[in-house]
């Protein structure tokens, strides 16, 4: 599968709606325009001591699992991208962060796993359909000449297996912010940064290396 690509969040006021990025075209014969207009809910750090997960405790239901995953996705993205650019001693590379990740949207998308890229997925476990879930973040990518503000927008999947959550895939999308431009088609980002972080961080939650409360 190809590689995503990636930039970094801007932390400041911002407006993101899930649904508002529904009305693609996956086969990607043009994008539609993005009017934001929720506000992104960011998750506050308790200040009473960590807990951690018991193997057992990784959350069994996707919308118990989700909001801790975005909750932490940003410090596994920019992990993930630091340590991509140290493998590849790539410091001429203009850098990029993910700060902020939007609330989940659990509703599916009409279209099949074939028709969405994932037909890999669907051969391997036909029965066994990945639960969707859409969420935006907020990204700031740095040039030369200065610093790009984007939204990205990601369709995820995930499949429960011995009561243990797999990745699937990953759908990635890319817009300016604030901007309401038409964003770029949806295309594969199930080896990108995004997704090796949602790895990254079920492994720990497996593991029980995740605070519980938000």
């Amino acid at each position: 599968m190809g590689n995503g690509w990636w930039a970094i969040a801007l932390f400041a006021p911002i407006v993101i709606t899930p649904s508002a990025a529904r009305g693609f075209d996956l086969a990607g014969s043009g994008g539609t325009l993005l009017h934001p207009t929720e506000p992104i809910h960011i998750a506050q750090r308790s200040r009473e001591p960590s807990r951690r997960v018991p193997q057992t405790r990784c959350p069994d239901t996707i919308e118990s699992l989700m909001p801790l995953l975005l909750r932490d996705l940003p410090s596994y993205a920019n992990r993930v991208i630091a340590r991509s650019r140290s493998r590849s001693r790539a410091t001429d590379l203009p850098p990029s962060y993910v700060l902020l990740a939007g609330p989940p949207d659990y509703r599916p998308l009409p279209a099949n796993l074939e028709a969405l890229g994932l037909a890999e997925y669907q051969a391997i476990a036909p029965d066994d359909q990945p639960q969707q879930v859409f969420f935006t973040t907020l990204e700031r990518q740095y040039g030369y000449g200065g610093y790009t503000r984007l939204q990205g927008f990601y369709w995820v999947f995930l499949t429960q297996q011995a009561n243990q959550w797999h990745l699937a895939g990953v759908l990635s999308s890319v817009g300016g912010y604030p901007q309401r431009q038409p964003a770029s088609p949806p295309r594969d980002g199930s080896e990108g940064v995004v997704a090796q972080a949602i790895r990254l961080w079920l492994r720990d939650c497996h593991a029980g290396s995740i605070r519980v409360g938000l």
